[in-house]
């Protein structure tokens, strides 16, 4: 698995930069976003930038890394996950059951299946 690492940029030399994230310096390819000004952030995947994101993303993305290797050694996570507790997991919209146009649901988007589970979208007037 890859995982985007959020790096500052320190130069820029055209299709690449030097940048500066928590594995220390890289050099990251820039030719999937162009030619970067000092200071911008970029996230890197596998030493190519793969999007600009702003400070506070790359904040939030340093966050949840520091999460994760809290996690995997035991320590407790609670506050690092801000954005996601004291809520209710939601599917992504493209995976949100769609309105046929007259109130109905088609069969397909009444049910889910999420990590082997089935999850219904109406269990409550659900006839099965």
């Amino acid at each position: 698995m890859c995982i985007g690492i959020p790096m500052r940029v320190l130069e820029c030399h055209g299709t690449w930069a030097l940048a500066d994230g928590r594995q220390g310096l890289a050099r990251v390819d820039l030719m999937l976003v162009g030619p970067q000004p000092v200071d911008s952030w970029l996230l890197v995947h596998i030493d190519t930038a793969r999007e600009v994101i702003d400070e506070q993303r790359a904040a939030e993305i340093a966050a949840a890394l520091e999460a994760l290797e809290a996690a995997r050694a035991g320590v407790t996570v609670a506050g690092l996950f801000q954005d996601l507790e004291g809520r209710e997991p939601q599917l992504p919209a493209h995976l949100r059951p769609q309105d046929d146009g007259d109130g109905s649901q088609p069969e397909s988007a009444q049910r889910h299946s999420v990590g082997g589970e089935i999850y219904e979208s109406n269990p409550a007037g659900s006839t099965d």
